[in-house]
């Protein structure tokens, strides 16, 4: 389970790791750079893994498309059927 840290304290160990001025301590404390980085990708990586892969809306809108298409297949399919059996009422 990971701690939770302001968005000014990401920022700030962000900003010190990159600027080569990380706050580390041996042992590790809370505040150290590296520590709140960690915990906040670990919530990044659990809140990912908690998150469907399609979310449903988009299930959803691709369903109606599938839907869309295979009455476009149906309606298609008609006319071919009416070009055809019209050819042969000509012929």
């Amino acid at each position: 389970m990971s701690t939770q840290h302001t968005e000014d304290e990401l920022r700030a160990a962000l900003d010190a790791l990159t600027c080569g001025r990380p706050i580390i301590h041996i042992p590790a404390l809370p505040e150290d750079s590296d520590v709140i980085l960690a915990h906040a990708i670990d919530e990044l990586v659990e809140r990912r893994a908690q998150q469907p892969v399609v979310p449903e809306e988009l299930q959803q809108q691709v369903q109606e498309l599938e839907q869309r298409s295979q009455r476009i297949d149906t309606v298609v399919q008609e006319m071919i059927n009416d070009l055809v059996g019209a050819r042969e009422q000509i012929l």
